[in-house]
């Protein structure tokens, strides 16, 4: 326990009546002013507590993202009765996320809304545009405008020092311009620039994500040809990104590979009966944002090709 708080029972299923007591006091009459006039909370335990907390839910998220759920809500409810903090922001943005994606869509809105007003002059800035953005937005708002969005917090993120979340917020910009459409040989040489800078740096959390995103890129543009043109040396192969050990690959870039090959399976004709099924893993994750929406939509479309292929089977049989 740290500060009067059992931090282990927070991984447990969160008590119903926090749940509905949170809800009920983010659906009521208060404005959103209320929530971001709180008042400041200054007791330096609680501080260093939400703070873990924070930290946990980045944790969680690559482990075992359905504990994130139990974390931010109880953020949230310290929150309103502890006060603001510098973490608050992040607190509403976590469970505005995981609310979106139980599909209460009201709240969920609300929530993303006070988290980037909180965030406004906060060292997290970059970080809350992320998961905002990302993982609420796309039920208001076009996919272009969230790509944009997410170049603003990649701006936010280097002005104040911010890698991790600068990094984050470009990858999010980079596979939501691709998912819109924006001129592959451009976001092709983006990826590559990206790869490079990441790898000089020794930021190289994002490298396999870009990298995998480039070769994609790579045979929509070259074919079956792709691998026989010229690419950066520095990029990692395509082969030893997908073979990376179970055991040394979190579950966000897991799901990544797997959309991909959904995408590419779908464009390409081939290996359809191959492809993993990634609806389930989203929705337990509650991993909702535009590139697993659109890897549902790629899933759908391969399942629907396969029934139409079984029955053109079985007319043939019977004929």
């Amino acid at each position: 326990s740290f500060a009067g708080e059992d931090t282990f029972n927070v991984l447990a299923t969160p008590p119903a009546e926090d749940i509905h007591n949170t809800n009920d006091l983010l659906t009521s009459t208060m404005t959103d002013d209320f929530f971001i006039h709180m008042c400041q909370c200054s007791q330096k335990s609680f501080i260093f507590l939400m703070r873990f907390y924070h930290e946990l839910v980045y944790v969680y998220y690559v482990i075992d993202p359905t504990r994130i759920f139990g974390i931010s809500l109880r953020m949230v409810v310290l929150t309103f009765q502890n006060g603001l903090t510098d973490t608050s922001s992040l607190a509403f943005a976590y469970y505005g996320m995981e609310v979106t994606a139980k599909g209460n869509l009201m709240i969920g809105n609300r929530l993303g809304t006070i988290a980037l007003r909180l965030s406004e002059n906060s060292k997290y800035i970059s970080n809350v545009i992320a998961v905002v953005k990302q993982y609420i937005s796309w039920v208001s708002e076009p996919f272009h405008a969230i790509a944009e969005s997410n170049l603003v917090g990649f701006h936010a993120g280097n002005r104040i020092g911010d890698e991790f979340s600068s990094s984050l917020n470009y990858y999010l910009h980079t596979t939501t311009c691709f998912l819109c459409g924006k001129n592959l040989s451009v976001l092709k040489e983006v990826c590559s620039a990206e790869i490079v800078r990441l790898i000089e740096n020794k930021h190289k959390w994002f490298v396999p994500s870009f990298s995998m995103l480039y070769w994609v890129i790579a045979e929509l543009i070259d074919g079956s040809d792709f691998q026989s043109t010229n690419h950066n040396p520095l990029i990692p192969c395509e082969q030893s990104i997908v073979t990376i050990p179970a055991n040394a690959m979190h579950g966000s870039l897991e799901l990544f590979l797997d959309i991909c090959k959904l995408m590419r399976s779908l464009f390409f004709r081939r290996d359809m009966d191959k492809c993993v099924s990634v609806l389930d893993r989203i929705m337990a994750a509650c991993q909702l944002r535009p590139l697993t929406i659109i890897g549902v939509f790629f899933e759908g479309l391969i399942s629907f090709e396969m029934a139409r292929k079984a029955s053109d089977s079985m007319k043939w049989i019977s004929n």
